[in-house]
C-alpha cells in the first residue's frame, strides 16, 4: 500500500510505533539524547489577564536571524543561532520507564516567551518538555546552551481531524517563561492581513528541523535547513488525492517543495517551522514570518508530492484566542 509518511503519530500512551498506511514516529529514532533534561531555574511566573501578544518585527525585534541565508540549493547543517525560535519537543520512552534519556520526535516554535506552536498530531500523553537554543542534539559542546522547560499544558485545534488531518495544529504552555536571547527568540507571525492574505505561491521560504535527512533513514544531530518552493495546491492536492482520497486541500494548507522531489521535510520533521524571509518596513533587514507548520508528505522528497504544510496565516485568530485562556 502507498504510504503517506508523515510524520503523523497515532494517539496512544505508549511508546509511537508505525502502523497501518500511515508513517508514525519511529520507536527508536537515532539522534536523541540520553540523561536526565537541563531544566531552567524554577523561578514561578504569574502572568496577568491579557499579558501575552503575538510579536511584531517593529516592536518586539522578533523573527531575526542570527546568520545570513543565501539561497540555499540543498539540504544542509544550518549556523548557530541561524533559527533560534526552533523548538525540539521531548517525549518519555514510556510511561514506565523513567530511566531512559528522553526522544526528541516533533519540533516546534517559539511564538511568545511561554508559547510554542505545533502540529496537533505531534501532541502526545509522552511529551513531557520543549528544548530551545538547541542546535546538535548528540553533542554539549556545539556552541549552544539549551534550555528545557517543562510543558504546562497544551491545546489542540477543537476541529483537528486525524483521518483528513485538517487542522493539524496546537499549542503548548510552556510551565515557566523562556529565557529570550539572541540564541534563543520568537519568530514573528504574519498577523497583518495584507500578509497573512497574500498569495505565497513560487515564493521560496526555508524549512528547519532535525529529522530523518531520507526516508526512513536516521535523523539529524545537527539542525538541518533546506529552501523550498511553495507550489499551486491545486497540483499538490491533484497527486495526493490520487492515493489518498480522504486527504483534504482547502485554504488552510500549504504545499512546498519541488515538482521534481530532492528537498523536503521529512519524518521528525513534523511540528517544525516554514519560515518566509520578510523585508522590514524600512527596507534595511530581512526578519522572518512564520507561514506553515510541518504536517504530512507522501515518503519525502518524493517527485510530484511536495509537504504539506499548516498555513499559520488561516489559523491567526485561533492563535491569538489561545495566548490568555
Amino acid at each position: 500500500m502507498a504510504m503517506i509518511v508523515a510524520q503523523i503519530p497515532a494517539p496512544t500512551t505508549t511508546a509511537p510505533t508505525t502502523s497501518g498506511s500511515f508513517f508514525y514516529f519511529s520507536s527508536a529514532p537515532s539522534g536523541t539524547a540520553g540523561g536526565s533534561i537541563n531544566t531552567i531555574p524554577t523561578t514561578t511566573f504569574a502572568p496577568l489577564a491579557g499579558q501575552y501578544r503575538l510579536p511584531t518585527n517593529s516592536l518586539d525585534r522578533c523573527g531575526m536571524s542570527n546568520a545570513s541565508h543565501a539561497r540555499v540549493v540543498g539540504g544542509m547543517d544550518a549556523q548557530l543561532g541561524a533559527w533560534p525560535w526552533m523548538a525540539a519537543l521531548g517525549y518519555r520512552s514510556s510511561n514506565f520507564d523513567l530511566t531512559t534519556g528522553p526522544k526528541f520526535l516533533c519540533g516546534g516554535t517559539l511564538i511568545t516567551a511561554k508559547h510554542v506552536v505545533t502540529a496537533a498530531h505531534c501532541i502526545q500523553n509522552l511529551l513531557y518538555f520543549v528544548r530551545l537554543g538547541e542546535y546538535d542534539i548528540a553533542s554539549t559542546n556545539d556552541g549552544a546552551n539549551p534550555v528545557d522547560i517543562y510543558v504546562e499544558k497544551t491545546i489542540i485545534h477543537e476541529q483537528y481531524n486525524e483521518k483528513t488531518i485538517q487542522n493539524d495544529i496546537a499549542m503548548i504552555w510552556l510551565q515557566q517563561t523562556a529565557p529570550l536571547s539572541d540564541m534563543i527568540k520568537p519568530i514573528c507571525l504574519p498577523v497583518e492581513e495584507a500578509i497573512r492574505s497574500r498569495d505565497l505561491t513560487y515564493y521560496s521560504p526555508f524549512v528547519a528541523g532535525w529529522g530523518t535527512t531520507s526516508y526512513r533513514g536516521p535523523t539529524a544531530n545537527r539542525l538541518q535547513e533546506v529552501q523550498v518552493i511553495v507550489l499551486p495546491t491545486d497540483q499538490c492536492a491533484f497527486n495526493y488525492k490520487l492515493y489518498f482520497p480522504d486527504q483534504v486541500f482547502d485554504d488552510k494548507v500549504l504545499c512546498a517543495g519541488f515538482p521534481q522531489g530532492g528537498k523536503d521535510s521529512c519524518q521528525g520533521d513534523s511540528g517544525g517551522p516554514l519560515m518566509l524571509p520578510q523585508l522590514a518596513a524600512n527596507g534595511q533587514y530581512y526578519y522572518y514570518n512564520l507561514i506553515g507548520i510541518v504536517s504530512y508528505g507522501y515518503e519525502c522528497a518524493k517527485p510530484g508530492f511536495p509537504g504539506v504544510y499548516v498555513k499559520v496565516g488561516a489559523f491567526i485568530p485561533w492563535i491569538q484566542s489561545k495566548l490568555n485562556v
